[in-house]
């Protein structure tokens, strides 16, 4: 800013120009206010070209900075993909060993499996010159096993004669128990019609009784004027005889209440018994096909046992070696079992008889831990219920015409 100075005679003209012409002593102070305001501007402008330059200069700074940081940081970079490169060749290697590894092991066990088929060939032939042995030296011990197999075809066909009667009687116990809660059905039927007709029964004496008042009343006056006392003992016998009726009812309305709610706990506790015996025999009966399918599970499997020591044979005769892990051998379904002979028959039954399992199930199956009802005891157990029920026809008596007037 550049101030201008005056000299004492220019202020003095100044002053007496000021002085004469007031409106020009206006304008110039309106002309000094724009100069102070534009000069304000001015500053404003200033400082904030100065703030702006301030801000870029620390901008560009901190940009130098981050550029010098990266600079420096390069070497560390390097340094990292170095040590990124030496793990990523350790992780070839490990797969690499792995792969070895896997490679090593399935080797070992196919010679292991070579050696497991070499003695399992080794015993099986040792197992079948033992049958053959056995074979050749059969003599009582063979009519024994024919019997012994008589005996459990008798058993077995016993077991399915059980089977088809727990079956029966299953049948004629659900029948049974549907027709016990039919009679049920029935029974509470009948009790709310003897409810109804009971409440209608006591509409109607009421009824009764108050036609009875109202009739006897006409006829108590005249005596009324002659004798006081009278009317009076009259009318107490009178309702003496009105409660007495009223609690004879009462009474046999309850005790047949009674009568009612202990038949249907009886029939309750019939159709429970009913229910846990038709259990019973289910589990029994599920039990038993459960064993039936066991052991026809393990005959088939000594049977293709028996198939597959035939057909070795049948190699062997005809210059085949069994033995040979890459010979194809006919299928067990090619020995069909009317095929079999006597003998091999009977090596079924060995085979069979030889397992644990087989002789567990037939002792089960010929000496029962619990023994069940034989199928005879129906007609008893039928009139046994036939008993249990005879009492049904006291607890609603015929007498339905003593409820009502």
């Amino acid at each position: 800013m550049l101030f201008h100075t005056f000299s004492a005679s220019e202020m003095n003209k100044h002053r007496w120009y000021w002085s004469s012409t007031p409106c020009n002593r206006k304008e110039l102070q309106k002309q000094l206010n724009e100069e102070k305001n534009k000069n304000r501007t001015l500053e404003d402008q200033y400082k904030h070209r100065v703030a702006s330059f301030v801000k870029r200069e620390k901008a560009t700074m901190n940009k130098i900075e981050a550029l010098e940081k990266r600079l420096l940081e390069g070497a560390e970079n390097d340094e990292h993909s170095k040590r990124m490169e030496a793990i990523g060749n350790m992780h070839r290697s490990v797969i690499t060993g792995l792969e070895c590894i896997q490679t090593n092991t399935a080797k070992i066990l196919q010679d292991q499996e070579k050696d497991l088929m070499r003695a399992f060939r080794a015993r099986l032939q040792e197992v079948s010159k033992d049958l053959e042995a056995q074979r050749s030296r059969k003599g009582e011990h063979s009519t024994e096993q024919q019997a012994h197999h008589r005996r459990v075809v008798a058993e077995l066909h016993k077991t399915q004669e059980l089977a088809q009667t727990f079956d029966k009687k299953n049948q004629q116990l659900t029948a049974e128990n549907a027709k016990l809660q039919e009679k049920l059905r029935t029974r509470e039927d009948d009790r709310k019609a003897l409810l109804r007709e009971l409440v209608l029964s006591r509409k109607e004496v009421q009824a009764l009784k108050s036609q009875q008042t109202s009739g006897a009343k006409p006829a108590e006056v005249p005596e009324a004027k002659e004798a006081e006392p009278k009317p009076n003992r009259r009318s107490f016998s009178q309702k003496q005889i009105d409660q007495a009726r009223l609690q004879q009812t009462h009474n046999k309305q309850y005790e047949r209440e009674v009568a009612l709610r202990e038949a249907a706990l009886k029939l309750k506790r019939m159709v429970d018994a009913e229910r846990r015996t038709v259990v019973a025999l289910k589990q029994q009966q599920a039990d038993m096909l459960q064993q039936r399918t066991e052991l026809e599970v393990l005959l088939r499997q000594s049977l293709d046992d028996v198939k597959a020591e035939i057909l070795r044979t049948q190699m062997q005769e005809e210059g085949k070696d069994a033995t040979v892990p890459g010979g194809s051998s006919p299928p067990l379904a090619s020995v069909s079992v009317h095929e079999l002979s006597a003998q091999d028959r009977e090596r079924v039954l060995e085979l069979l008889l030889s397992q644990q399992r087989v002789v567990q199930l037939l002792y089960q199956k010929t000496f029962p831990q619990e023994p069940a009802n034989p199928p005879a005891s129906a007609p008893s157990q039928s009139a046994a219920a036939g008993d249990e029920f005879a009492w049904l026809g006291d607890i609603i008596p015929s007498d339905e015409g003593e409820v009502g007037p």
